[in-house]
């Protein structure tokens, strides 16, 4: 299947791209400088001349979490800090990686403040290969590992659905119930694996923050990461989508069995404006219920949200930063 393919600076960040992609013509809404497409790269992209430039405890305090059009990746920096100014060295696992969206300014962060924990980065799609090269074009391929498996609830071959032009939508699930007007473009098979048994073939000993953005597969994530969350999972960023869980569980059961360890946090506004923001949920099933039918009637129909271990250290600290007087 040939693709046209471009290369888009998106928000400082250089990514090759899909061109027939419904995503591409998403990040046109952001203006330049934001969004560059068909960019000719400058020495200055390649001078890595961020790195080693911030403030570990100064950054803490001075982050803007309310300012108008923050960016999605912006919010997780937060977490960041609070992890290294807690000396928890953490492995960051990005399930879902699509273009590299999520892992490339994470680990540009990181550099930022001369940090080197891994990023290992599952992408079972079509997107894999243009991810990989996104990672070295960044120079990030000593902080960020590629794999193109599939995490789920079972250890073994796969078949992943691809959609016509929506590379970023992957899945083992079935999509189109939900979207009616998607065509599937392809199926293929690739190696299925739960994150329980990933982590312990590689010996992975750090604590984990862990992102799932697994179009409609969430659910299977979570279930083959039972044991980590147990203990090993310090932080957890997950797509919400009460519509895709139902058919597993209702979205406020997987919200009331993931509160037994951890405060959970909504990341964005469900408003028709919607923006990236922390506001708590709750910690009772009706506020869960209240929630997921919430987040069904805003106009995308899913949010992300961020659970922490409740005995992370000083989780006061951390909630007062993102919450503010709310907390």
């Amino acid at each position: 299947m040939l693709k046209e393919v471009d290369l888009v600076r998106y928000y400082g960040s250089l990514y090759f791209w899909y061109t027939r992609d419904i995503s591409y013509q998403w990040i046109s809404l952001s203006p330049e400088p934001l969004v560059i497409k068909n960019y000719k790269p400058t020495a200055a992209d390649f001078s890595q001349d961020y790195i080693n430039t911030g403030n570990l405890e100064q950054d803490y305090y001075a982050l803007e979490l309310d300012k108008p059009h923050l960016h999605e990746q912006e919010l997780k920096h937060i977490l960041f800090l609070h992890l290294w100014l807690n000396e928890i060295d953490f492995v960051f696992i990005d399930i879902g990686a699509n273009y590299g969206n999520t892992a490339i300014p994470a680990a540009k962060f990181f550099k930022k403040y001369g940090q080197h924990n891994p990023i290992i980065s599952f992408e079972p799609g079509f997107v894999y290969e243009l991810f990989k090269n996104n990672v070295k074009i960044n120079q990030l391929s000593d902080i960020i590992q590629p794999e193109k498996i599939a995490l789920g609830n079972q250890n073994r071959p796969i078949v992943i659905k691809s959609m016509l032009e929506h590379s970023e939508s992957n899945s083992t699930q079935e999509l189109r119930q939900f979207y009616p007007d998607l065509q599937l473009a392809s199926c293929h098979l690739v190696d299925g694996m739960t994150l329980d048994n990933y982590v312990e073939k590689h010996q992975i000993r750090s604590p984990l923050l862990v992102k799932i953005d697994a179009e409609g597969s969430d659910f299977q994530v979570l279930q083959g990461m039972n044991k980590l969350l147990n203990y090993d999972v310090v932080m957890l960023i997950l797509e919400y989508d009460p519509k895709d869980l139902k058919n597993f569980m209702p979205g406020e059961e997987v919200l009331d069995k993931l509160s037994k360890d951890y405060k959970l946090f909504n990341m964005r506004t469900l408003d028709q404006n919607v923006q990236w923001k922390f506001s708590f949920i709750g910690e009772e099933m009706d506020s869960f219920i209240t929630f997921s039918q919430n987040v069904m009637e805003s106009p995308s129909g899913w949010t992300d949200i961020l659970a922490v271990r409740k005995d992370l250290p000083n989780l006061d600290k951390l909630m007062e930063r993102i919450l503010g007087s709310a907390s």
